[in-house]
């Protein structure tokens, strides 16, 4: 009998990625596919041992060219969205950033979050620009009003625990990186951008730096006007938690979390603070009040459709004028700022109507699925279960292979089966589908998805 297809979904960053992964995960489980998903990090050391398959990759940036190369090496088809594809500071720098034709060679698809998206990459990519399709991104398909009470009870549980919440979200992944500064310098050098506008990075932290002392400056100020309030300072995922846990220590009811998906704390919060974040469109789908805070103004350095989403403060005395009408709710765009609104998003975003984007995601990898033979053949299996023994020897012999950069651990915690079982029952209540899933793990924080 025909192995089903295999679909393998690395999630860098679990907080904000892998609820919307395995909501794909489950349509292609539907559509007839078998999935593997889980730790990036943990998939990238075991690919050599899946079988042949269609990868799914978070970007086609410079730094994927030698991993999407590995994979196809591997007997591997690629494909890729960019999660980071949403809002960038202009068209030219994000080419610069994120779109390499070289990385885009060895992918079959390239999943664009709208037009906007796909005509930016369209110019640098040439006749790859065939490969591009507009789907959307699964994250905001978790926005729509048929799925968003998935997130209804964690919501209500989150009120429960802190009462009235105002959230201020912080997006300081240089200024205040979590990663060590020498390997992000290493990683900044490998774009194109470096060498073609030298100091673009360096101009990119110190904007970030003037920014993040704002908000260490705001939060006080905050803290006494709103005292009944809960505030929840939420971190970029790649950003260090010391420094605004220092913070969140001097103030009252103040606390630092990063746990979990973005939605529910959304939707818990009276008011959503913030400077250059996604947070504030996904707020804005969802029909909450976000307030981008910029009493600095480093316009090169900001991004246009988070400030499209989000009603402007540009002094301490504004945004607290703006928090209290949140509270009263009496801070609603304008007719006239509404359809603004709505036009930007419908050039940036697609499937926010109609079919899910995972669903066009799977329809096109359906037809890319055709390409690739699952199985591999004697050789190459019996080598793949002398690589599992080595592996598991090495393990046992040098236990400190068993630990993990402090920085990976942050980006996709330990997780279990139930978990992950758990969470695919909710999305599939959710869909109203009637699917037995089976969860096995593959490795260590990926899983096999199947069902019979």
């Amino acid at each position: 009998m025909k192995k089903k297809p295999l679909l393998i979904i690395p999630v860098e960053t679990k907080v904000r990625e892998f609820d919307a992964k395995l909501l794909l995960a489950l349509i292609a489980l539907q559509r007839g596919f078998d999935v593997v998903i889980g730790a990036l990090w943990e998939l990238k050391f075991h690919s050599d041992l899946l079988d042949r398959g269609i990868i799914l990759d978070k970007s086609i940036a410079k730094t994927k060219e030698q991993w999407f190369r590995h994979c196809r090496q591997q007997g591997h088809r690629v494909a890729a969205l960019d999660e980071e594809g949403l809002v960038y500071f202009d068209a030219e720098t994000y080419r610069q950033l994120r779109i390499f034709p070289k990385s885009m060679e060895l992918a079959d698809l390239f999943f664009a979050w709208g037009k906007d998206q796909a005509e930016v990459s369209a110019s640098v990519l040439g006749e790859l620009a065939e490969r591009v399709r507009i789907t959307g991104n699964p994250r905001f398909d978790l926005l729509r009003p048929e799925l968003r009470h998935l997130y209804e009870q964690d919501a209500a549980r989150l009120q429960e625990k802190y009462g009235k919440i105002i959230q201020v979200n912080t997006s300081f992944s240089f200024a205040n990186t979590a990663n060590d500064p020498q390997a992000l310098q290493q990683t900044f050098s490998q774009y194109p951008i470096a060498k073609e506008r030298p100091g673009f990075f360096e101009g990119w932290m110190a904007a970030q730096q003037k920014v993040l002392e704002s908000f260490q400056e705001m939060l006080p100020l905050v803290r006494e006007r709103f005292p009944e309030h809960r505030i929840i300072i939420r971190p970029h995922p790649s950003e260090g938690l010391g420094l605004w846990q220092e913070v969140a220590a001097s103030l009252e009811k103040t606390t630092v979390i990063r746990e979990g998906n973005i939605v529910p704390w959304i939707l818990a919060s009276d008011v959503l603070v913030h400077w250059n974040c996604t947070t504030a469109i996904e707020a804005t789908l969802l029909d909450k009040a976000a307030i981008a805070y910029r009493k600095e103004k480093p316009d090169y350095y900001e991004q246009p459709l988070p400030n499209a989403c989000s009603f402007h403060a540009g002094t301490p005395e504004q945004l607290l004028e703006m928090i209290d009408l949140a509270m009263k709710g009496g801070l609603v765009a304008s007719a006239e700022e509404s359809e603004a609104r709505a036009q930007v998003l419908e050039n940036h975003v697609t499937s926010l109507q109609g079919d899910l984007a995972a669903e066009k995601m799977i329809e096109e990898l359906l037809l890319l699925s055709e390409s690739v033979e699952r199985g591999r053949g004697f050789f190459e299996q019996n080598l793949q279960r002398a690589k599992r023994l080595w592996r598991v020897i090495l393990d046992r012999v040098d236990t400190s292979r068993q630990s993990r950069d402090p920085y990976i651990t942050s980006k996709f915690p330990d997780t279990e089966v139930a978990e992950v079982q758990q969470r695919i029952s909710q999305l599939a209540g959710c869909l109203d589908a009637s699917v037995d899933v089976l969860v096995q793990e593959e490795c260590r924080n990926s899983f096999m998805l199947s069902v019979s």
